[in-house]
């Protein structure tokens, strides 16, 4: 078996994300209809995706086996077109595992509301929720489709995370392309190499969590959730024992990447990767099956920030570093085609790509479980998606000096009260009163 086939393979796996599911339909119950495909661009509207017609004798015919479609996202999260937002949809078309361009293929959107098309296989959302993407093609007159799932965040959460799945996508499928050039032409490797390194640009700079900052009083107290009837649940208390166990697996990731040596892998450093792939996934999936409320959600939201966020980013970030000092010193030269790699972090690197995979679905899932509780909350109206917070901000009294002449140390100019963010720079006040502007110009200048 060529590492191509055990890769894609391996990504079939329940754990971890399908890219490559192919379902054949069968003409009669594709539900594409019969009408001409467009030329529309659909600058303003989806609806119209320019899925290839069926032929005119429907067929039940299946794909032949050496068939089959691959559905390529950029991402699995992403902002909206507000926070200029943008998903990018490859959907190659394999024939003997040789990719064709000359398939009739055509994307569509589930829901299309809110959703453009300014080019061919770029998406922009203009509400946040979940979306089905699918790639439509037709080869020898049966029909094929691939899909996927993706969730446009919604203000409550940070655009880090839609980063964050933007790096993880184009890193795993540039260091596959890497692994898939075995045995090809120098160019492909320099192509994908080039994607690879690239990738590390995407990522975010900065640590985040599963909700941005935001003022205390955006939130609903306690007593609010459970006066509107949203009370803990069994996986608010499993929670915070989830995110012990997650950050363990990662942790033992860390630690056995940190020690490698890539220009020197053995037989032993393959298989015992590849069993801590294998409990980082499965204890990915017991934390992902988990249906927390906003209670636990946020009870966590620091813990997982600090054990589960930041950690998988400092993972990720030495995994590119590791592919990247093996890529360049086997194939530093200009090696004839077809070249070949033999060193064993290939079979390191195999993993690595399941690894970020694996990391893609997590992300993916948990901010889809965030996004799905806060509309529920909105929809309840027990918060108020529209800033400034329309939630209980009290100030009690200001302090204030009122002189033109003197600044007195130690006589701090203060507002009490409650509500207000934790983070300073996201509380703002303004001050109107009478002949304030020359009380304040008084100040500066004297000061």
């Amino acid at each position: 078996m060529s590492l191509f086939f055990l890769l894609w393979a391996c990504t079939q796996s329940k754990s971890i994300l399908d890219t490559a599911e192919v379902t054949d339909t069968g003409e009669q119950d594709s539900g594409v209809t019969s009408e001409p495909e467009s030329t529309d661009t659909g600058d303003t509207d989806v609806s119209d995706t320019g899925i290839p017609s069926p032929s005119s004798e429907p067929s039940n015919e299946e794909p032949p086996e050496n068939v089959r479609m691959d559905i390529r996202p950029n991402a699995l999260l992403v902002t909206t077109l507000e926070e200029e937002g943008e998903l990018h949809v490859d959907c190659p078309f394999f024939v003997d595992e040789e990719q064709i361009f000359d398939a009739s293929i055509g994307i569509g959107t589930v829901p299309v509301d809110g959703v453009s098309s300014p080019s061919t296989g770029v998406y922009q959302f203009a509400n946040s929720g979940n979306y089905t993407i699918t790639c439509t093609g037709q080869y020898e007159n049966s029909t094929i489709e691939a899909s996927v799932d993706i969730v446009v965040l919604n203000s409550t959460q940070p655009p880090e995370a839609a980063q964050m799945s933007l790096g993880l996508m184009q890193a795993q499928n540039a260091l596959d392309s890497i692994l898939a050039s075995d045995g090809g032409s120098d160019e492909d490797l320099v192509l994908a190499f080039s994607e690879f390194t690239a990738s590390r640009e995407l990522f975010p700079s900065e640590p985040f969590g599963p909700f941005r900052t935001l003022p205390e009083a955006f939130w609903p107290d306690t007593q609010r959730l459970l006066d509107d009837g949203i009370v803990r649940n069994t996986d608010d208390d499993l929670l915070p024992n989830q995110v012990v166990l997650l950050a363990d697996r990662i942790q033992a990731l860390r630690t056995y990447n940190e020690q490698l040596d890539p220009l020197n892998i053995t037989e032993d450093d393959i298989s015992n990767i590849e069993t801590l792939t294998s409990l980082f996934s499965v204890q990915v999936d017991a934390f992902v099956a988990l249906e927390p409320s906003i209670h636990g959600w946020r009870e966590n939201a620091t813990i997982m920030e600090e054990q589960i966020f930041t950690p998988l980013q400092v993972l990720t970030m030495h995994t590119l570093d590791l592919n990247e000092i093996w890529v360049r010193d086997e194939a530093g030269e200009l090696i004839p085609p077809p070249f070949g790699f033999v060193s064993l972090m290939v079979g390191i690197s195999a993993r690595h790509s399941i690894q970020m995979n694996i990391a893609s679905v997590l992300y993916k899932d948990v901010f889809e479980s965030i996004d799905a509780t806060i509309n529920n909350l909105i929809l309840m109206e027990a918060i108020e998606m529209s800033l400034p917070p329309q939630g209980d901000i009290s100030m009690d009294y200001i302090q204030a000096s009122a002189s033109h002449g003197i600044a007195l140390p130690g006589y701090d100019t203060s507002i009490y009260g409650s509500g207000f963010s934790d983070n300073a720079g996201l509380n703002t006040f303004l001050i109107v009163g009478v002949d304030w502007q020359g009380a304040v110009d008084g100040i500066m200048s004297d000061c």
